[in-house]
């Protein structure tokens, strides 16, 4: 077993295959998080939280294989709901709550710029 890095995420590899939970995740565009900031920066204080998250939720195995498939990688993902260092988040913790503003990125429009 070794520590792997696809698509810029560390997860545990065997060989051809990646291990990775089945938790939700809604991943955002560096690009939009960085647009979100300065639009706080710039404005009055918000003396609060602003959430921001791309305009997708998706399982975090699937999130791989979407990630491998479009980089022509070969390898696999195995779903293993004890691996990696989402493991022992559960439910819907690592997605965006109800207020949040969502970005316009897609994951896969992201993807194919990358």
């Amino acid at each position: 077993m070794q520590l792997c890095q696809p698509g810029g995420w560390y997860r545990l590899c065997h060989g051809r295959e990646y291990d990775a939970a089945a938790e939700p995740i809604q991943p955002i565009a560096a690009a939009d998080v960085a647009a979100a900031v300065s639009e706080v920066a710039a404005g009055a204080p918000l003396n609060g939280i602003r959430n921001v998250a791309g305009p997708e939720v998706f399982a975090l195995d699937d999130l791989g294989r979407i990630t491998l498939k479009a980089k022509g990688d070969s390898r696999f993902v195995v779903t293993d709901d004890t691996a990696g260092m989402f493991a022992g988040v559960k439910g819907d913790v690592i997605t965006a709550p109800a207020d949040a503003i969502i970005a316009p990125t897609r994951y896969a429009d992201w993807l194919a710029t990358t």
